[in-house]
């Protein structure tokens, strides 16, 4: 499918101009919508008074044609103006910072708080109470500070933290864990749980957990656990902002507040869809266990960031720092994390 438009300056073809500008606008209302852009080529085609530019967005070839002017270096100057325009709406990136070395047993969850990576060991089956889970700690530069901060756990997953606590989803149970000295201050049962996955702590102090076995979502007040969400399939990442709650499930990614009515974001990622963490107020970056890491707009555009399947590596729970634009990966049976810039 080729699509062309017509992009025209000010001073030219006089008696064609409201077409022209018509051509301009169709170009404009598009460029926005696009995900993934490469310039193929661009030069002058055979007829000199024409630049073309020949681009790749989206499976769709996408040809740039310039109007005729009387002044040629204008019209070069106006072609590299909309390549810049597209470029701008080019695809964001994942670069690799750092890699940990194999060490940690089995990472699911990454949390960061003051320059300290929380990251969750399962170090067993993933379903069993074999106390064998803990926590350990990371700097931001991958090194291990403690790869037993915490123990005692189960299977420790998703976490998040309010105020002095660390609290962990751990199967049927949530532990609470002093951030001063890692021990374990109380364990919340949340009866009718059973895989416990992801954890999210509103401003109020409301814990939300995911139970991906269940379909559910458990909201806990004043350490009194109640069912919020039900028939949610595959339910795993939570994420609360402001009043609002945001959810994965089975690939798509949907808002709910305290009405319970769903509305669904985005869709179209694999279906299991794990981590989910705010990039700013217009997206979201989201990884599924099987390998896959996505920017996620609040439009419903998916933009798939990496893809490690292949290489038959995890992409767990990550964590992302919004000041420095980096995401902190866990690998799951690659026993690794690895940090990644958002560009």
């Amino acid at each position: 499918m080729v699509k062309r438009f017509l992009l025209c300056s000010r001073y030219q073809c006089n008696k064609e101009r409201d077409k022209c500008e018509v051509f301009f606008h169709a170009g404009e209302s598009y460029l926005p919508k696009i995900n993934d852009v490469k310039i193929k080529d661009a030069h002058l085609s055979e007829n000199t008074s024409f630049f073309k530019a020949v681009c790749f967005v989206q499976n769709i070839n996408v040809v740039i044609y310039q109007c005729k002017t009387y002044n040629m270096k204008h019209n070069f100057l106006l072609l590299l103006f909309c390549m810049a325009g597209i470029a701008l709406h080019a695809q964001h990136s994942l670069t690799k910072l750092w890699q940990t070395d194999s060490v940690l047993a089995i990472p699911e969850s990454a949390l960061l708080k003051d320059s300290i990576l929380y990251v969750s060991l399962i170090d067993g089956v993933p379903g069993e109470k074999d106390g064998k889970g803990g926590v350990a700690k990371l700097g931001v530069d991958g090194k291990i500070i403690n790869l037993q901060w915490a123990t005692g756990l189960n299977a420790p997953k998703g976490s998040g933290i309010y105020q002095n606590t660390l609290y962990v989803a751990d199967l049927d149970a949530i532990v609470a864990i002093d951030l001063a000295n890692g021990s374990i201050t109380k364990k919340i049962p949340v009866p009718g749980a059973s895989f416990l996955n992801d954890i999210t702590i509103d401003d109020k102090g409301t814990i939300y957990v995911s139970d991906s076995k269940g379909n559910t979502i458990y909201m806990v007040q004043n350490e009194q656990p109640s069912l919020f969400l039900e028939n949610v399939k595959n339910v795993n990442g939570v994420l609360a902002i402001g009043s609002d709650l945001y959810f994965l499930s089975y690939g798509e990614l949907y808002k709910t507040d305290a009405s319970k009515q769903l509305i669904k974001i985005a869709g179209g990622m694999e279906v299991s869809t794990d981590g989910l963490q705010k990039i700013d107020d217009n997206a979201f970056l989201v990884s599924s266990w099987i390998g896959s890491i996505y920017y996620v707009s609040t439009d419903g555009k998916v933009e798939r960031l990496l893809d490690t399947r292949e290489q038959k590596m995890n992409t767990a729970d990550l964590c992302y720092d919004p000041v420095k634009h980096i995401a902190y990966v866990p690998t799951f049976f690659k026993k690794s994390v690895i940090a990644f810039e958002l560009k």
